[in-house]
């Protein structure tokens, strides 16, 4: 337990670096929240609740009726340990608002409640069955890939409740069909999903005779068929500039397109190839970074 000096310096501290935050961005209270995150965890429980009430005072925002800071603290992860950090001490942690916050919020308003549990529309929910049947082991592999990335950031708890979250194969069914969704489309060019009325916020990486890209074997691969060779782009002939023409690299003996047109095995000539990935035959991608 901290004396009571110590208390007072400890905030009297935070409260100089919350104004130094206030003098140093533009983004005043996103910074202000970062600070308090960082004076909270891990050892500074204790004062949880003070830390918040100066942040109200020093940025004009709101406290709840249960002492918590609304615009930079709600949702946070270290919250629910403060509560019940708080409860534990039969509410002495809880700060008393000063008059300088803006107000108190009312009761009715910010009360935390049991949400309604939401029922999807069963053609949503069929969709997401029907997609989730139909994918590739490679596909449902990425989407759990990329949720367990997401549990890394948040530290495997939801950023919106702070419950802890499941692995990927105990999520709810839109949930895993989201994410495969995500998964499917993190090859898609930037372009293509960029609203038409604003720019597009970074310029798409597009093939030039000579570029070496990757190409899944379509039917020219025959039992190869899925398998992913180099090719070289050597033209572009199409109105789409994602679409060139290819020549792709046979694995020597072991690849044989002399049936599609090849050149002794070595290589075949494609057509107006669209963009595609790794589990799509016939298509082609770019190199993953190393």
């Amino acid at each position: 337990m901290k004396t009571s000096e110590s208390r007072e310096q400890a905030l009297e501290a935070f409260r100089a670096a919350v104004r130094e935050d206030m003098a140093r961005t533009c983004c005043r209270k996103a910074r202000v929240a970062i600070t308090l995150r960082h004076h909270i965890h891990p050892d500074g429980y204790e004062l949880a609740f003070n830390f918040m009430r100066i942040c109200a005072e020093e940025t004009g925002g709101t406290l709840d009726v249960r002492g918590v800071w609304l615009e930079g603290a709600e949702g946070e992860l270290w919250l629910p340990k403060a509560l019940e950090h708080a409860r534990d001490l039969g509410g002495a942690a809880l700060a008393v608002p000063s008059s300088r916050c803006s107000s108190l919020a009312a009761p009715e308003k910010h009360r935390m409640t049991t949400a309604t549990p939401y029922t999807p529309p069963a053609d949503i929910t069929t969709a997401a069955e029907s997609a989730l049947a139909k994918a590739s082991p490679y596909e449902l592999g990425r989407a759990t890939v990329l949720y367990s990335v997401y549990c890394g950031v948040t530290g495997g708890r939801s950023a919106v409740t702070g419950a802890e979250l499941p692995p990927f194969e105990k999520c709810p069914v839109l949930v895993r069909a989201a994410w495969l969704a995500v998964a499917q489309a993190i090859n898609t060019p930037v372009t293509s999903v960029a609203p038409p009325s604003q720019p597009s916020p970074m310029l798409v990486q597009k093939p030039s005779p000579g570029r070496m890209v990757l190409y899944c074997l379509g039917d020219e691969g025959g039992t190869r068929k899925g398998e992913v060779r180099p090719a070289v782009v050597v033209a572009l002939r199409a109105p789409d500039p994602m679409a060139p023409n290819l020549q792709v690299l046979g694995d020597g003996p072991n690849d044989d397109f002399t049936a599609a047109d090849g050149h002794g095995g070595e290589h075949v000539w494609r057509g107006t190839v669209p963009f595609g990935g790794p589990d799509k035959p016939g298509t082609w991608f770019w190199p993953p970074r190393v």
